[in-house]
């Protein structure tokens, strides 16, 4: 068993980690940024046993996304609670969505996931946050041994519907869908530069078709 998911289940190492991010979060005012970062990175390995190069600031493209993901859905944010984490003793935010479509890892229904921390108190930087009632594209990563699971590359995974004038629905990720379509095959998307809109938005019919082409073929 790797050192990574063996400390991820130890429930002494989780709220070790939940403690020190934070009483970071407090001190912010005089620690500098870089160590913010150190810190949330260790608590994003030992909470979702998932790379910390995860929670660091290079952008994701599609392909390693439809490899990587446990969920990829389509859906309505329906529930937001908070509780205590019987196990890490961490205050964690469980979000329920009824998926209209469903992409891998779901076949429909309602699903639900849980985050640490607080949508006014994210345990990381860049957590994304939803509110009930809205609607999104969510690539999450599988659910660690701890029992979370968020949007992969922290706000990457989570894209806003936006709708224009005169255009279908648009989405765009927390990196406003930069090297989104790096890794995609161009058979898959021929005219990629067409597919971008205004700021960096891509169609939603394109990502979603784009998804299921790269999940069936096991992606690149």
């Amino acid at each position: 068993m790797s050192m990574q998911r063996t400390v991820a289940s130890d429930p002494r190492a989780i709220q070790s980690a939940a403690s020190i991010s934070t009483s970071s979060s407090k001190r912010s005012r005089v620690i500098s940024r870089p160590r913010i970062t150190l810190l949330g990175a260790v608590a994003w390995t030992l909470l979702l046993a998932q790379p910390s190069d995860a929670a660091a600031t290079r952008s994701m493209a599609l392909g390693e996304m439809a490899v990587r993901a446990g969920r990829i859905f389509l859906g309505r944010c329906v529930d937001r609670t908070v509780s205590t984490d019987a196990a890490t003793g961490i205050e964690v935010t469980t979000y329920t969505f009824d998926v209209t479509t469903p992409i891998k890892g779901i076949s429909g229904g309602r699903t639900a996931f849980r985050v640490p921390g607080t949508p006014e108190h994210p345990l990381l930087d860049g957590l994304a946050v939803f509110e009930p009632g809205e609607t999104a594209l969510l690539v999450l990563y599988p659910e660690s041994p701890a029992g979370f699971s968020t949007p992969m590359g922290l706000d990457q995974g989570r894209f806003r519907l936006v709708e224009p004038v005169g255009r279908g629905i648009e989405v765009v990720n927390g990196r406003a869908n930069s090297r989104l379509l790096a890794d995609v095959p161009v058979e898959l998307l021929p005219r990629r530069d067409a597919a971008f809109g205004r700021e960096g938005r891509l169609e939603l019919d394109v990502v979603i078709d784009v998804l299921r082409s790269l999940v069936a073929e096991g992606a690149p």
